[in-house]
């Protein structure tokens, strides 16, 4: 059973990268050119904000990579080792990286008088959800560390 779990979560993690560089490589110009016609007076924002976008897909990207390697680690019966606790530390980096790059840009965007309510909603629960993933990243790294000096020690007194 849990084979087939750690194969399910193998797969979505996959997914999620496909669909987010799907997203990224066609409908995210699409939209921001679509955009540009709609509001003409913030076009200059234009590729500025396709590049915070970008920016923000490469830690993102290394996140997902290291919960894949975390996953590979539980599949082969080594989730509780070193590597696994330093991936989670990883996540937590990347995961504060797009949330500070998404703040950045909330900050231009609201000192150019630029974007609506719903930019800037978005653009805030998607800073909050980094902000909740890189904190729970650091709570399971702090059980997992625990965890290991557990069974470290039971591996000592046997």
């Amino acid at each position: 059973m849990q084979h087939v779990s750690t194969q399910l979560l193998k797969v979505a993690i996959i997914g999620i990268a496909l669909i987010i560089a799907v997203l990224g490589v066609f409908w995210l110009p699409w939209q921001a050119n679509s955009l540009g016609h709609v509001y003409p007076e913030f076009l200059y924002l234009q590729y500025p904000l396709l590049i915070g976008v970008y920016a923000t897909m490469i830690p993102f990207f290394i996140a997902l990579y290291y919960a894949y390697q975390i996953v590979r680690y539980i599949d082969k019966g080594h989730s509780f080792t070193k590597p696994p606790a330093n991936y989670l530390n990883y996540i937590k980096y990347c995961a504060f990286t797009v949330c500070i790059l998404y703040l950045a840009g909330l900050i231009t965007l609201v000192s150019q008088g630029a974007g609506n309510l719903a930019v800037w909603l978005v653009t805030l629960i998607i800073a909050f959800s980094s902000f909740i993933i890189a904190i729970f990243a650091s709570v399971l790294r702090e059980l997992l560390n625990k965890a290991i000096y557990i069974q470290n020690e039971n591996d000592l007194t046997v």
